[in-house]
């Protein structure tokens, strides 16, 4: 598959821009909360949610990727590699759920 067909694929997954997405957020929290709202809010959030019920600060790093991609490849090389079903079991069982 050539480089202009994974393009043309990744744009009919993803129809926003971040930098929109972005501006989006920050402009109805700012409507709703009435202040400015950074989304790093968002991310301290989920890790605090996700380490209160029990889940192990690893695997919450591991799914925010806050691990730089050195440091990533000596825990998946040396020490530990978790199976994308395991991350996925996890957030499922433990992650905030708004609609449930």
């Amino acid at each position: 598959m050539s480089d202009e067909a994974i393009a043309r694929a990744k744009s009919k997954f993803l129809p926003f821009d971040q930098s929109r997405l972005r501006r989006e957020i920050k402009e109805a929290a700012k409507q709703v909360l009435n202040r400015d709202f950074e989304l790093y809010e968002l991310r301290k959030f989920f890790a605090t949610w996700m380490i209160s019920r029990g889940v192990p600060e690893s695997i919450v790093n591991t799914l925010q990727g806050r691990a730089p991609p050195t440091e990533y490849r000596v825990l998946i090389e040396h020490y530990w590699s978790p199976r994308h079903e395991e991350l996925r079991n996890w957030y499922l069982s433990h992650a905030p759920c708004l609609l449930c």
